[in-house]
């Protein structure tokens, strides 16, 4: 009886085994999608303004800094690398908006989104 069972279920498989590879496919992509808007939202509902005590950059050349506690990266694709953020500079990103705004010695620089 095992051996029907077992027929029956590679029968199956086999004859949708393609039905089956592009719902796995789009779930895992909806899920993607579904993370990568979650993080969006997070940095969307962000709001720090005030002087970076520290910052790192990562391989990509994109910083994150802290401010007041706050934590906040600048991995936007205007963001060029040009001008440097170093400690010391200050940054205003306002709550329900993208752009962060790059002061250095107290002169407005640049705005990223």
């Amino acid at each position: 009886m095992g051996g029907i069972n077992n027929k029956r279920w590679c029968l199956f498989f086999s004859k949708y085994k393609i039905v089956i590879g592009i719902s796995v496919f789009l779930i895992l992509l909806l899920g993607l999608r579904l993370y990568g808007n979650t993080k969006k939202n997070q940095f969307y509902k962000k709001e720090y303004s005030g002087i970076v005590s520290e910052i790192e950059y990562n391989v990509k050349g994109f910083p994150t800094f802290l401010v007041n506690g706050v934590e906040g990266s600048c991995s936007c694709n205007n963001y060029g690398g040009d001008p440097i953020i170093e400690v010391g500079d200050s940054i205003v990103k306002n709550k329900n908006s993208f752009d962060v705004e790059l002061y250095k010695k107290g002169e407005y620089v640049h705005t990223f989104n």
